[in-house]
């Protein structure tokens, strides 16, 4: 066991996510998500062993697996932090312009820096305030 509790044994059971990508997972299926049955069914899908260079499934994986299947929600009225998510998809939209095919590092960086940033900060939208 390493010092936060976790065997090798169970860490190696998380493949191919990581920590970090479980605990933003989890809380951002608590904001979006129906919670456990959400999380049930990313847990059986094939997108997160759809790694063609066989890594993790990390942060911008992550993002883009919450676009795709909370578009609809993200985009609407009704999501309380649609203003933050619109800033993203700017950013992503400035990026692609500007770096083109050679975007995907770049992109990457703020999917990540946008997960992380969403899942520690108590302002933030994937936070609770418990």
């Amino acid at each position: 066991m390493d010092d936060e509790g976790w065997s090798k044994e169970e860490l190696a059971k998380l493949y191919p996510l990581d920590l970090v990508t479980v605990h933003t997972l989890t809380k951002a299926l608590q904001a979006y998500g129906q919670n456990e049955r959400s999380l049930f069914t990313f847990l059986r899908s094939e997108r997160i062993n759809a790694r063609k260079d066989g890594g993790f499934f990390g942060l911008p994986q992550l993002f883009d697996y919450l676009n795709s299947e909370f578009y609809t929600f993200l985009r609407s009225a009704g999501n309380p932090h649609r203003n933050q998510w619109e800033m993203l998809w700017s950013a992503l939209e400035r990026i692609d312009a500007a770096f083109g095919k050679k975007h995907d590092a770049y992109s990457d960086l703020v999917k990540t820096m946008a997960c992380c940033s969403c899942s520690g900060h108590r302002a933030h939208p994937w936070t609770t305030s418990s």
